[in-house]
C-alpha cells in the first residue's frame, strides 16, 4: 500500500477511536446523570460525597449533568469547585458563631454563613460573613434569582429570613443560607447543633423554607 493511502487509514482509524471515546464518555455521563434522578437522599449524598472527595470539579458536573444540574441552569466552573470544597465538610459539627480561617484547609466546625464565606474564600471569591450581609450582597450585585432558579443552579445560595432584609441594620433573627447542589431538591449547609454540616433535601418537610436565593457575584 503506498504511503499516502496507509496515512489515510490510520487517519481513519484514529478518527474512529475519538467517535467512541466520545459516545464512551457521554453514556458515562449519562449513567451518572441516572444514578442521581433515581438516588434516594442517602445514596444521592454519597455520591456527591465521592464525587467531590477526589478533588476533580468534573467529576462533580458530571453526577449534576454536565456544566449544570440535570434540566437545570449552567453553572461556571468556580461555582462548582465553591460546591465541592463545601462538600468536602460534610459531617463537620455546628457551632454558632464559628471562624473558619481561609488559609485553615480543614476547619472544625462551621454556622451556616461561615461555610458559605469559608467555601467561597477557599476558590478564590470574597464575600462578606452572615446571612443578611450575603444575601444583601448578591442583591446590591444583581445576582439574585428566584430560589426555584437556585434550586437547579449547582453552587447558588438559597436564603431564610422571616422578612426580606433591607440593609445591614436589618437582621432577620431566622437568618439561615445553604448552597444549592442544582438537583431541585438537595443542599449542603451548616444546618444547626442537631445536623451539623451535611447535605438535605427540601423536599425533607421543608417546603418553602428558603423564600430568597442569589448567586455570589463573582461566580
Amino acid at each position: 500500500m503506498a504511503l499516502e493511502g496507509l496515512a489515510a487509514v490510520q487517519s481513519r482509524i484514529e478518527q474512529i477511536n475519538q467517535m467512541f471515546a466520545s459516545r464512551d464518555t457521554k453514556d458515562a455521563q449519562s449513567a451518572a446523570a441516572d444514578r442521581v434522578a433515581n438516588a434516594d437522599p442517602s445514596q444521592f449524598a454519597s455520591l456527591l460525597a465521592d464525587a467531590s472527595q477526589n478533588g476533580d470539579p468534573s467529576s462533580l458536573s458530571d453526577l449534576l449533568g454536565g456544566s449544570g444540574a440535570a434540566n437545570g441552569t449552567p453553572s461556571s466552573v468556580k461555582a462548582q469547585e465553591f460546591l465541592a470544597t463545601a462538600l468536602q465538610e460534610k459531617g463537620k459539627p455546628y457551632v454558632y458563631g464559628a471562624t473558619a480561617l481561609t488559609s485553615d484547609p480543614n476547619p472544625k466546625a462551621f454556622d451556616c454563613s461561615e461555610l458559605t464565606k469559608w467555601a467561597a474564600a477557599r476558590v478564590g471569591v470574597t464575600i462578606p460573613d452572615g446571612a443578611t450581609a450575603q444575601y444583601l450582597y448578591t442583591r446590591d450585585h444583581g445576582t439574585t434569582m428566584t430560589v426555584d432558579q437556585a434550586l437547579h443552579t449547582p453552587g447558588a445560595l438559597l436564603f431564610h429570613f422571616g422578612h426580606e432584609p433591607k440593609n445591614l441594620g436589618d437582621i432577620p433573627a431566622d437568618g439561615h443560607v445553604a448552597i444549592s447542589l442544582g438537583d431541585g431538591v438537595h443542599t449542603i449547609e451548616a444546618r444547626g447543633h442537631k445536623y451539623g454540616t451535611n447535605i438535605f433535601s427540601v423536599n425533607d418537610n421543608r417546603q418553602g423554607f428558603f423564600n430568597f436565593a442569589g448567586m455570589i457575584p463573582g461566580m
